[in-house]
């Protein structure tokens, strides 16, 4: 995986616990390094690092649709029933779901 960059939360905290400059701090295979060297530090690290100065990395995004969907559905099982000794065997199962039309606005 090629480096990147991390969000502007996690680069802060990692910044400080590698003490350089922002712009240095590459994300590369779960651990912040530091452009150059081979000061790094693992994403874990500062995740502990940002809980325990009491800004813990987890985030929440509540999005909310412009129009609703209601999917819908059906699901078809036909059965063989054996009539001497009333054996059922399942024949074919079908599952069929409608989301709507999907949209990328």
């Amino acid at each position: 995986m090629p480096p990147r960059r991390s969000s502007p939360k996690r680069a802060r905290i990692a910044t400080d616990a590698l003490e350089a400059a922002e712009a240095d701090i590459r994300f590369a295979d779960g651990r912040f390094v530091v452009a150059g060297t081979d000061r790094s530090v693992a994403l874990l690290d500062v995740a502990a690092l940002a809980r325990d100065k009491g800004t813990p990395l987890d985030t929440y995004h509540a999005w909310t649709r412009e129009w609703m969907t209601f999917p819908n559905g059906a699901h078809v099982a036909e059965i063989e029933i054996d009539r001497e000794t009333g054996e059922v065997t399942l024949a074919r199962y079908t599952a069929v779901d409608d989301y709507g039309c999907w949209s990328t606005r």
